[in-house]
């Protein structure tokens, strides 16, 4: 049995009931939780306690931070795969965590079946009657905010993050508020390759189109079919342009609400979680041992 701890995690991290212990769990790894002299520790960017560990360690990050191999032996990030480091995108940790929010089983199946049945028509029966949205409790990324305002000349916006709030609430439920929504503003903080998060899949699940900025590679997570790719034109002035025609138009409007979220409705691999089960086993050893 391996002695596991968790270290340098955010705030609200709980070590006991996480998306590591739900997936170990699922695929029979045993192991007991214990900070002193663990034998792997799984630690991510948010703190500089894994420096006093000498065990094997597991790195994870969901932000834009490149794994720094002299400092962990193993690797979980947006990155690409190799024989140290598993390319897992963050929005797959946080389906599973939305997967609660919306008290569907605990997991990432039920959140990729919303996804497949998409071309089924909208899961959500209530009308789309505001225009879009914008939830942001981070004000630094320059590029988002002069998106939000060049497409507030068109109509106006919805902002309901800390971050330049205009509707006098926040959001507690981001998949139901955007329920309500055609559009979403789905910018990354920054735009690095491979780093795909929440920010798309959030509007792809609730059947608001998400109006992208970020990872140049993002068609290798999602097919370009289902969202809008600011990256794809040479101004903001053209893609709000592209956001007005599909706007008054209900036709095209359904055509991309429906349209598959992955090349020919198939996922891709990135949302078969065998391929953790085969990672931990490179860190931990074979399940039930």
């Amino acid at each position: 049995m391996i002695r596991l701890w968790f270290d340098d995690f955010w705030g609200a991290f709980d070590p006991t009931n996480n998306f590591f212990t739900h997936t170990l769990d699922l695929f029979g790894f045993r192991y007991k939780l214990t900070r002193l002299w663990p034998d792997v520790l799984i630690c991510s960017s948010f703190g500089d306690r894994k420096k006093k560990f000498t065990c094997r360690k597991l790195f994870y990050t969901g932000e834009n931070v490149k794994p720094n191999e002299s400092q962990c032996d193993f690797s979980i990030s947006f990155q690409p795969t190799t024989e140290r480091n598993l390319r897992l995108p963050v929005y797959l940790y946080h389906a599973w965590y939305q997967s609660r929010g919306l008290g569907l089983p605990e997991g990432v199946d039920s959140m990729l079946q919303i996804l497949l049945d998409r071309v089924k028509g909208p899961r959500f029966s209530e009308p789309r009657d505001r225009f879009c949205s914008f939830i942001f409790g981070n004000g630094k990324p320059k590029r988002r905010n002069e998106f939000f305002h060049a497409l507030q000349a068109y109509k106006p916006v919805d902002s309901a993050g800390k971050w330049m709030n205009n509707t006098g609430y926040t959001v507690e439920n981001k998949i139901k508020f955007l329920r309500y929504y055609k559009f979403n503003i789905a910018f990354e903080n920054e735009s690095s390759p491979g780093y795909t998060t929440e920010k798309i899949l959030d509007p792809l699940l609730s059947g608001s189109i998400p109006i992208y900025w970020g990872n140049p590679d993002v068609a290798e997570d999602f097919s370009p079919d289902s969202y809008i790719n600011s990256m794809d034109y040479s101004s903001d002035e053209e893609v709000v342009e592209v956001i007005k025609a599909i706007d008054q138009n209900d036709d095209l409007f359904r055509q991309y609400q429906q349209a598959a979220c992955f090349v020919n409705n198939v996922p891709t691999p990135y949302w078969q979680l065998e391929r953790l089960c085969a990672f931990y086993a490179n860190v931990l050893g074979r399940p039930g041992s």
